[in-house]
């Protein structure tokens, strides 16, 4: 079998493919059968994004590349689109064809590569070699000549040269990518990187390394020439810490090809001395005139410094070099805006950037600079400047370097006081304060501060009412014309965002939207008292374009250079960087830019035409002069402003100039300007995606709702109606409620998106609903998720806003990148401004670095601002005075609202006005889902419309769906020979005209299926009639279409040209060629498929019309013949088939037809072939679909097969069906999400498969629950249907030609399709494709996606929904059921788990405590005897058990119960049932279960569904031997085995029924959490239970969890020598039983730190014994595992062997190695840490066992000197152990046991040695844990260090809490989530440390409050428990083998892990891994990312809970 795998490797997004699956990346897609295609339809991703496919191969394997139908477009230029095949260009219509290449290939497609008006389609093949066995390096460096090379200049940004591939916490993998551009022999690479790397590899160069931060590859091989291509994979790994280290430089032979500003701090290596920079005079002999230097040094570590070199120039000069003279070497020396080469040695030479070369006379050039050394710290000494030397700037020529200013403290709100040190305006809004009802927020003070930030945003002469202060003059030179140079008069304005370009557009933009709130809101500014800032705020930028409008055709409409003003960080009162400014004139037009500053200054006359009319008079008459400029010279603005597309770029003029003409309009009243705005309306899309600056259609929609005259409103009213509710019902939202349109300021959408549903709400259109809404998005913003996203307001507010000049100190200290990088908050309090906003699910860190979330721009608060006014003005405040500003004429009165249509009613009994629509009243007597609306009947009904919609030909006279007539009665013509064969008939595909063989026979085999299984059903519903109609539709069709034995024609229509007709099939005019498939030309899947469908359709119609079901069968068994003979894909031969349903392997149709053919006939050669065909398959198929039948087949097989084979089939659709419910990717409202292509489609077919299962009785229960909530989201469970024309909300705008097209005659095409309106017909019951992975949904007909429709995806849905019926108990029409005929008997199952269902269908459980009558017997066997417990009944089915005595000892065994009538099912979960009904019922055992001993009781599970009387079991035989009843005596009254313990009666004070449990009441007093049920007590009762229960070794008499034994007393031998040693004891580290000792002695510190510095807890609550108990279990190991002063043994057990067992401790078998620690072979990480545990234990036992103190306390000193004297780290010495615990460096161990060994002992060296290894630590950890003892160490010297240093440290763990509290991500329930793996012991490692640091004095009640939230999250505070028998639901099936087993003697394997069933032994006390980022958690052993336990994840968890215990007031003060 040919096997190729493709991966995704880089686009928007990450992906890695299943076998057969679909990738995508933005709509490109790759399975793993050798094809990657574009989209169906036309579509345009965003540019910039790129798509990435690796196809990996066998080494020998040669691979075919070709592209067909690929047109690359040569005016966009070979940057733009382009295709690489390994490297090699195609562009300029040249596209990749026949391409080989040997060992795989890479293909990389540009984003403007899929802009196709057909798609495209590339394919790869196998040619010759083996098949692709394991993954290989692909091609990593690849020399060749591109046909025309992408000029990419030296000089540019690193990151525009890297591909990175992955990355993940400890390493980076990339591909480095750029022509040459000069030619050489071979070549020399050099890569600088911003901190330093553990390892750098490169697979084909030659690698050397400066150092750990400068890495060579040479290559002598390769010869270059101008324009080739060098493409260097490469890879690097480093410790892990955030951010990861990047590239900064990269040179070519030595001249630099790139650079990228490296964060000032460096981010990997060890920690910075963060101590105040220090200034260095650099002393220099002689000087130049004026010209001097001085270095600034920001930070230090070891072997690096770095900081500032401040050059002052003497003379103008248009570039520079400087030397440096250093005194000793240096090893890398970086400079971020400077060229350096050397790199090293000590004499370094600084040449000017591109950008900064020219600089005038007087200027500071600041040079941020890193210096990496080995030995003696490296000074500058010396240096020149273009030669002259350079003189020390001394004292005064520097600014002296200022003491860092605090954070300052949270801004409360109202602050009245100014900031310390600063001058910072008022922030008491002067209005009488207007509060929201039922909140806290202040309109008043929101608007006020608005306000204050548009101050802070001026640029120019500020005025002397400039409230912030702060702020200062600046770019008084604004600005010199980017063209002739001339010094023009462009001061004012604002900046735009966090820096100083003068952006015109936006600017323009955010004026109107702000002076359209003051117009309509004016009245909201007067009550507040800032109307006259208000006006100011406006008048500030109108000042401005006043100014810029320089004559009727001239508009400057930029200041300053976007590229040169984001490299500068710092005042804009201190920029030194040319600013030019960029007109548009006549020759170089803007219309976007031209027309909106028209608007803006129209608006700004309505709001200054009372209190300034001459000013308004004049921005009216540029206004005017404006538009006409716009109108009469378009052009997009981008295409004149050079790099303003980066920023702002165009999006289209047409808005901007209707925008401009209404607002012309409403100034001045002008018809003309209505009309013209009306004219540029209609060349604008009626459905726009958002309101913002650069799209204006929803202002103008709004615009002309209000002031258009009474023909024409009603459509603008519609048209804003349709806008506003797609943006509250249909569009995205966080969990919390924001509406999410972009990432990129998420709030300023949101917030425009308020403010124009606000304006249309008073217009009256749906005023509650918009209010609502708009109220809802600002309170976001405020503060309803418990943060504002306004700086200086409300609660949380951001305080680091990515704003440059209020982030710096205040003058005149130097402000520069280092204050971009502080982590303290912007000294000034940018009062007002919106930051960008939390992500998609609600996340939001407040970091300056992170632009994204942090940004702030003027066009962000308008809207909001803006909005805040309406919602005041509808409030009832009153304020500083009542007086209305008055208005401005408004031409046209204000419309009543023209309502939005409603949305159709359902069930809709009459037809569509004015079209003839069927009834949609189903016939049957309505089956109605319990506790739901949705009627099953109405949807089978509605459904099978939808397929009378799709037929194709000459239409019945029963047609129910009118308004379709006869069509493609021409059908069709040989593709070939063009002979007119007659094929009408069948169905057109989707909402096109194709009629695809291959879906189409997959969806009449499916829907067959279903009326056979589910006939009852479709009677019920009186819908079989046309069930059977709409099979017969299709398989007539294929009756014809099979002309001859071995000639199918496969397909009618060319789908290109069919895609191309938008309109009535009944007008089709395009040609319909016929495909066929032959012996010379096969097509195995699609005629495979088409057999399963006649077979299937033969069974249905097999009663009904045996005529015409011999017919089909005789085809069926041709066609099955004719695929398996002639094997092939048929989309190799029916060309461009594969663009639409692509062939994937014929073997699952092959075997589908055979399975299907063998229940059709009985006869076994099909049975046998089925078998044999599902051989060459995958048993884990990915889905059931079109494309792969595979689990269908399972379900036959499972069926249909033998007893001998049974059980595979069913354990491999019990696997499918668990995958599919329990492992694949979900959405947050919960829909099983496979693919975005067709999303329901998907799930409804995996919902069918797994009813289908659940009625062979597999998983019952758990599948019949997962198929109803399926089906039921997409009825509607979510708030809206699926389903067209049904239940709420439903789809109006189906991607559906025919639907969409108004009644006939009218003309339809095109323009239907762009319509925004519904479809005039409803296409009642199709489903469409659905929503994607977050549940977002819009009913757009140009979104094929989520509205294409298809036969295919109503097939299984259907199917899914009769199975649903039919368990429901309904009754109908008539309740005889059609007989499926079948050959083979329907068998039970023969794996499914235990336990019995309890929720079939609807049940109200009905609870049965005693038996169900049996009659007894005459006559009995030896002691034999049963006896039934009924469970549960509900209508037609009851369960229960079924107890049976043995009376001997069997091997096996068969039981013959005779029932009272017949029953229609019998199902037992643990027996084999044959037959199934009827009332005679044999039960068999299985093949685990057979062998019983005398006495022993069968616990067996029954269902029993049935039609009449309920069947009573009157007698029973066990093997022949009649049974007697047991009587009450005989068996327990309620004898259920032993149970899941209820989810956890607390305190729980009994053993487990049936095995010995320990107690788990505490012995302590009880201590209950204030306000809460969580005893802390219990939980450290049982935490140390858990410890018990991982106990190794030969336990103590007083070993309370008697269910574990002693075990692993054989540990361990030597795993070099062999040598028997005796390590027993210890513990197992987690659910497993390797005795890993790094984690073991981490957690045995943490552990002994809680019991010292929380003994009177744990003494109190009784547990003090316990807990010492503990800590000796581990530290007696640990003496023994230290075998000699310099060897420890470190680990017993090997990894990967223990996690191949399954089972309990006492039974292993396997080898046990000991792994060692030895001077040869160092380990200073686990060393250390097991020094740290024993000094922690000497003083833990000092008092109470003196002796045993000092023994563990010499071992802690020995194993540190050990540790510290033969460093290494250990997982490089302990084979395999970094796949389980790896090492991460030592320096914190080191640190950490130096401090206990001072806190043990006192001793100054031990606490030098800590500090001394503390500095070698990064200051900012991100965790404590096993892993990491940074925060650990930080808080034992805070503690103990002396008041020298104490500060430090104390501001370190202040650092790290501050930062875990304030800024890491939260669950949106307030979990901290650190990691996937084990989120809760990270989150209560780092509760704990933060509860140390509380009781330090260190902000006590702010960690208290967070300890104490996150251990109570843990607890239950989100309504379940995470602590195994503890609290309300905790976890029943943790990942742990022990407690998993049954009770001794019984096996315990990965059957057990596989059991659904809760652990039969409760593992008190343990804590699960916990949820996810959502969470989300599903209590499932298989899942041990969310179930592990372990026993560091206790350790902190068990100690912050004795914290809070000591803070709790329960019993004496401690």
């Amino acid at each position: 079998m040919e096997l190729l795998t493709s991966v995704l490797l880089l686009a928007s997004c990450l992906l890695a493919p299943a076998e057969g699956a679909f990738t995508s990346c933005g709509g490109v897609r790759t399975n793993a059968k050798g094809v990657i295609r574009s989209p169906r339809y036309p579509r345009v991703y965003p540019h910039n994004s790129l798509c990435v496919f690796e196809v990996k191969a066998s080494p020998d394997a040669v691979i075919k590349f070709t592209c067909r139908r690929l047109i690359l477009q040569s005016s966009l230029g070979c940057s733009k689109d382009y295709v690489k095949v390994n490297g090699l260009l195609y562009c300029g219509k040249t596209a990749p064809k026949n391409v080989f290449s040997s060992g795989g290939l890479t293909v990389e497609f540009s984003s403007d590569a899929t802009v196709r008006k057909k798609g495209f389609t590339c394919t790869y093949t196998r040619v010759s070699g083996s098949d692709y066995v394991a993954p290989t390096a692909p091609p990593t460096t690849t020399v060749a000549p591109p046909t025309a090379p992408p000029t990419i200049p030296y000089g540019g940004a690193c990151e525009d040269l890297l591909q990175e591939k992955s990355a993940w916490a400890e390493g980076w993998l990339g591909v480095l990518s750029f022509p040459a551009q000069d030619p050489s022999a071979g070549w020399t690479l050099g890569l600088a990187l911003s901190a330093p790397v553990q390892e750098f590899e490169q697979w084909e160069g030659t690698v050397s390394a400066a150092n750990s931060t400068f890495f060579t590859v040479a290559k002598d091989d390769a010869d270059l020439g101008v324009g080739s291509v060098i493409s260097l994979e490469f890879l690097y790994r480093f410790d892990a810490v955030a951010p990861s280290p990047i590239v900064t430089s990269v040179y070519l032979n030595g001249e630099q090809v790139c650079f990228s500003q490296a964060p000032t701090l460096p981010t990997t290596s060890p920690g910075p001395d963060t101590s105040p920079a220090t200034t260095t005079d650099i002393q220099v002999i002689g000087g130049g005139n004026g010209n001097c230097v001085t270095f600034t040094e920001t930070s230090s570590w070891a072997g690096n410094y770095q900081g500032i070199l401040n050059v002052t120039v003497p003379g103008d000069v248009s570039s520079w070099s400087i030397v440096l003279r250093m005194s000793a070497s240096v090893d890398n020396f970086q400079a971020w805006t400077a060229n350096v080469a050397p790199t090293s040695g000590t004499s370094i030479t600084l040449t000017n950037k591109s950008y900064n070369g020219v600089q005038s006379a007087g200027a500071v050039l600041e040079l941020g600079i890193l210096v990496t050394f080995s030995g003696t710290t490296p000074a500058i000494t010396a240096a020149t400047f273009n030669g002259e030397n350079l003189a020390s700037c001394g004292a005064t020529s520097a600014p002296s370097t200022p003491a860092p200013t605090p954070a300052p403290t949270p801004a409360s709100t109202p602050e009245t006081t100014a900031n310390p040190g600063t001058a910072e305006p008022s922030t008491q809004a002067p209005g009488s304060g207007c509060v929201a009802p039922g909140t806290s927020y202040n309109y008043d003070e929101v608007l006020h501060k608005s306000l204050l930030f548009y101050e802070a945003q001026r640029s120019g002469d500020l005025p002397d009412s400039q409230r912030v202060t702060w702020r200062k003059d600046s770019a008084l030179g604004d600005a010199k014309d980017s063209v002739t140079n001339v010094q023009l008069d462009l001061t004012g304005g604002y900046y735009d965002a966090g820096d100083y370009g003068k952006f015109g557009y936006p600017m323009s933009s955010m004026t109107t939207v702000l002076a359209w709130g003051a117009i309509d809101y004016g009245t909201a500014y007067i009550q507040a008292g800032e109307m006259s800032y208000m006006k100011e705020a406006v008048k500030w930028a109108t000042d401005y374009f006043l100014k810029a409008h320089v004559s009727p055709t001239v508009l400057y409409g930029q200041v300053g250079n976007g590229q040169l003003d984001h490299a500068f960080w710092g005042r804009p009162e201190d920029m030194t960087m040319d600013r030019p400014a960029y007109k548009i004139t006549e020759a170089n037009p803007g219309s976007d830019l031209v027309a909106e500053t028209s608007a803006a200054l129209a608006a700004a006359s309505i709001l200054f035409k009372d209190s300034n009319p001459t000013y308004s008079a004049e921005c009216l008459q540029h206004s005017r002069e404006l538009y006409d400029f716009a109108d009469n010279f378009r052009g997009d603005y981008d295409a004149t402003i050079p790099g303003v597309s980066e920023f702002y770029a165009s999006y289209g003029y047409y808005d901007e100039l209707a925008w401009a003409a209404a607002w012309l309009y409403r100034a001045t009243g002008e018809t003309t300007y209505l009309t013209a705005a009306k004219n540029h309306y209609q060349q604008l899309s009626t459905s726009p995606w958002e309101f913002s600056w650069a799209d204006k259609t929803p202002g103008v929609q709004v615009l002309l709702a209000q002031l258009a005259d009474e023909v024409d409103k009603a459509t603008y009213v519609n048209h804003v109606t349709s806008f506003c509710n797609d943006i509250v019902d249909n569009r995205q939202r966080t969990s919390k409620g924001l509406l999410y349109l972009s990432q990129w300021g998420s709030l300023r959408y949101a917030a425009n998106a308020a403010f124009i549903c606000l304006r249309a709400a008073d217009l009256g259109i749906n005023p509650e609903k918009y209010r609502e809404f708009g109220k809802q998005q600002i309170h976001y913003m405020l503060g309803d998720t418990g943060r504002s996203y306004v700086v200086g307001f409300g609660v949380n507010p951001p305080l680091r806003p990515h704003h440059a000049s209020s982030s710096c100190k205040p003058a005149p200290a130097t402000c520069d990148w280092t204050d971009f990088h502080s982590p303290d908050p912007n000294p000034h309090v940018l009062y007002g401004a919106l930051v960008g906003g939390p992500d998609a699910n609600d996340w939001y860190e407040d970091k300056r670095d992170d632009y994204i979330k942090n940004e702030v721009a003027t066009d962000y608060n308008a809207g909001f601002q803006s909005a805040v006014a309406a919602l005041r003005s509808l409030t009832d405040c009153g304020g500083v005075t009542a007086a209305p500003t008055t208005a401005a004429p408004t031409p046209a009165p204000t419309p009543a609202p023209t309502s939005a249509p409603t949305p159709v009613p359902t069930p809709e009994p009459t037809a569509n006005p004015g079209t003839e629509e069927p009834s949609t009243q189903a016939p049957g007597s309505g089956c109605v889902a319990p506790g739901t609306s949705y009627n099953y009947d109405e949807v089978l009904h509605k459904s099978l419309l939808f397929y009378e919609a799709q037929r194709s030909g000459d239409l019945p006279d029963s047609q129910r769906v009118t308004w379709r007539k006869d069509s493609a009665l021409g059908d069709a013509k040989d593709s070939v020979t063009n002979v007119q064969l007659d094929l009408t008939g069948g169905y057109y595909d989707a909402g096109d005209y194709g009629k695809f063989g291959y879906p189409m026979s997959s969806m009449t085999t499916v829907l067959a299926w279903g009326a056979i299984d589910y006939g009852t059903a479709y009677i019920q519903a009186g819908e079989m009639s046309y069930m059977k109609e709409a099979v017969k539709w299709a398989t007539d069709y294929f009756l014809k279409a099979h002309v001859s034995p071995t000639v199918l024609y496969g397909q009618v229509g060319n789908g290109q040209l069919d895609h191309a007709f938008w309109g009535r099939p009944e007008d089709m005019t395009m040609d319909r060629p016929a495909y066929k498939i032959t012996e010379a030309n096969p097509g195995s899947d699609l005629v495979a498929e088409t057999s399963a469908a006649l077979a299937a359709a033969s069974m249905l119609f097999k009663d009904s019309n045996p005529a015409y079901s011999a017919e089909c069968l005789q085809h069926s068994r041709e066609l099955y013949d004719f695929a398996d003979n002639f094997r092939g894909d048929y989309d190799a031969t029916i060309p461009g088939v594969s663009e639409f349903y692509a062939s994937y392997g014929y073997y699952d149709e092959l075997a589908w037809a055979a399975a299907w053919l063998y229940r059709a006939t009985g006869e076994t050669p099909y049975l046998t072939a089925a078998k044999n065909h599902y051989q060459q398959l995958s048993t884990s198929p990915w889905e059931f679909s079109w494309a792969d039948k595979t689990p269908g087949v399972q379900v036959l097989l499972a069926q249909l097969a033998d007893e001998v084979d049974k059980a595979t089939y069913v354990n491999h659709v019990t696997a499918f069906c668990n995958d599919i419910v329990d492992n694949r990717q979900r959405t947050p409202k919960g829909l099983l999400y496979l693919s975005q292509w067709g999303s329901l489609r998907y799930a409804a077919n995996a919902a069918f498969i797994c009813l289908r299962a659940a009625d062979l009785g597999i998983n019952p229960e758990k599948y019949r629950e997962f198929g109803k909530q399926q089906i039921h989201y997409m009825l509607g469970d979510t708030g809206r249907s699926y389903v067209v024309g049904f239940g709420v909300n439903p789809p109006l705008r189906p991607h559906h030609a025919s639907s969409s097209c108004k009644p006939a005659p009218a003309t339809c095409d095109w323009t239907d399709f762009h319509s925004p309106d519904p479809n005039p017909h409803v296409l009642y019951g199709a489903l469409v494709g659905g929503p994607d992975a977050n549940d977002w949904y819009e009913d757009k007909r140009d979104d094929y996606i989520k509205n294409e429709v298809a036969t295919d995806y109503n097939a299984g849905f259907q199917s899914a929904v009769a199975a649903l019926r039919s368990l429901t108990d309904c009754g109908g029409v008539t309740a005889a059921p059609t007989p499926a005929p079948t050959s083979a008997p329907t068998p039970a199952p023969t794996s499914a788990p235990t336990p019995a269902p309890t929720s079939a269908p609807t049940p109200a459980p009905t609870p049965a405590p005693t038996p169900a009558p049996t009659t007894p017997n005459t006559g009995g066997g030896s002691g034999s005897c049963f006896r039934f417990a009924k469970a549960n009944s509900w209508d037609g089915n009851y369960d229960g058990t079924l107890y049976v005595t043995v009376p001997n000892d069997v091997g096996s065994w068969n039981i013959d119960l005779q029932l009272s009538s017949s029953v229609d099912n019998f199902q037992a979960w643990t027996a084999n049932v044959a037959p199934t009904s009827g009332t005679s019922i044999t039960l068999t055992n299985k093949s685990y279960n057979g062998v019983q001993s005398a006495g022993a009781v069968l616990e067996l599970g029954i269902l029993v569904t049935f039609s009449g009387t309920t069947p009573a079991i009157t007698a029973a035989t066990f093997n022949g031997e009649n049974l007697a009843s047991c009587g009450a005596t005989s068996a327990p009254s309620t004898p259920a085995p032993t149970p899941a313990p209820t989810p956890a009666s607390t305190p729980e004070t009994t053993a487990n029924p049936g095995t010995a449990e320990p107690s788990t009441q505490a012995p302590g007093s009880g201590c209950v959490a204030p306000g809460t049920s969580y005893n802390y007590d219990e939980v450290l009762h049982k935490s140390l239970l858990f410890y018990e229960a991982q106990r190794s070794g030969d336990l103590p008499d007083s070993q309370r969890v008697t269910w574990r034994k002693d075990s692993a007393l054989g540990d361990a031998k030597d795993s070099v020598t062999n040598v028997q040693l005796d390590l027993t004891g210890g513990y197992y580290d987690a659910g497993d039983y390797g005795k890993f000792g790094y984690p073991m002695s981490s957690m045995t510190t943490v552990l002994a730190w809680g019991a010292i510095d929380y003994g009177t807890a744990y003494i109190q609550a009784g547990e003090m014994s316990y807990m010492k108990e503990a800590v000796k279990w581990a530290t007696d190991y640990f003496l023994k595992a230290h075998v000699s002063p310099t060897v420890l043994y470190g680990q017993v057990g090997n990894g990967q062997l223990d996690h191949a067992f399954w089972g309990r401790p006492e039974d292993m078998t396997m080898d046990r190695p000991a792994y060692k620690i030895t001077e040869a072979n160092p380990g200073s990480d686990l060393v250390a840490e097991t020094s740290a545990a024993l000094a922690a234990a000497s003083i833990l036992f000092k008092d109470s066992n003196p002796a045993y103190s000092a023994e563990c306390l010499q071992h802690s000193r020995e194993l540190y000197d050990f540790a510290d004297n033969f460093r290494g780290d250990y997982d490089a010495t302990i084979p395999g152990v970094s796949e389980f615990y790896a090492s991460y460096g030592y320096y914190d161990e080191l640190a950490w046991a130096a401090a206990w060994l001072y806190r043990a002992t006192g001793e100054t060296t031990y606490l030098t040695a800590a500090k001394n290894h503390y500095q070698q630590l990064s200051t900012s950890p991100w965790e404590f844990s096993w892993a990491d003892k940074t925060p650990g160490v930080q808080v034992l010297l805070a503690q103990l260090a002396d008041e020298v240093d104490k500060a430090t440290y104390v501001n370190h763990v202040t650092a790290f809490c501050n930062d875990i509290v304030d800024n890491r991500q939260r669950t949106p329930k307030g979990l901290l989530y650190l990691s996937q793996w084990g989120s809760l012991r990270y989150a209560a490692n780092a509760a704990f440390i933060c509860l140390r640091a509380a009781d330090l004095g260190i902000n006590p009640e702010k960690y208290r409050e967070f300890g104490k939230q996150q251990i109570h999250y843990m607890l239950g505070d989100t309504g379940r428990s995470y602590v195994v028998g503890f609290g309300v639901n905790p976890p029943l099936r943790p990942h742990h083998a022990s407690s998993s087993c049954k009770p001794a003697p019984a096996t315990c394997d990965w059957t057990d892990f596989h059991s659904p069933d809760p652990n039969p032994h409760v593992l008190y006390g343990a804590l699960v891994g916990g949820p996810d980022a959502n969470d989300w958690y599903e209590d499932k052993r298989d899942d041990y990312i969310k179930n592990e336990v372990a026993t560091d994840y206790n350790a902190g968890f068990q100690s912050a809970v004795a914290a809070l215990r000591y803070l709790a007031d329960c019993s004496a003060k401690h």
